[in-house]
């Protein structure tokens, strides 16, 4: 789940933010990140419904009809999360495809550079924990 092409100038984006932020109070760095990332993913046909009905059974409720899952996401020693969830639903937007959504809390100190990497690796090892792979 990257953001090809656009990493350098959302980390550049993000050093501007700090700057100002620094402006304001030189302990900026210092203080808390909440990260979220989303996005819509098509998985061959079929697939979708499989992955959402893996996560969301609920045997003891027929009449529920679970649309969402919600995981808190234990963090591994890799990872300076202080909080990892990610939530799965049928995508809204796009026929047969999923919705993901990554939500992230990081304790500062931390550079945009570092805080890029940590919710890349962090992303990447959810989408694994989560089954999914890109396809070539």
């Amino acid at each position: 789940m990257e953001i090809i092409g656009d990493e350098e100038i959302l980390v550049q984006i993000v050093d501007l933010m700090f700057v100002a932020l620094r402006s304001i109070d030189v302990d900026a760095i210092q203080g808390k990140a909440n990260l979220r990332t989303s996005s819509h993913l098509k998985p061959l046909p079929g697939e979708a419904e499989a992955m959402l009905r893996e996560h969301t059974k609920l045997e003891s409720a027929p009449s529920l009809v679970p649309d969402a899952v919600v995981y808190k996401v234990v963090p591994d020693s890799a990872s300076k999360a202080t909080e990892l969830r990610v939530a799965i639903a049928k995508s809204l937007v796009y026929q047969d495809a999923i919705f993901l959504e990554i939500n992230a809390d990081y304790d500062g100190p931390f550079s945009a550079a570092t805080l890029a990497e940590q919710v890349q690796t962090d992303s990447d090892r959810i989408t694994k924990l989560l089954g999914l792979s890109e396809q070539a």
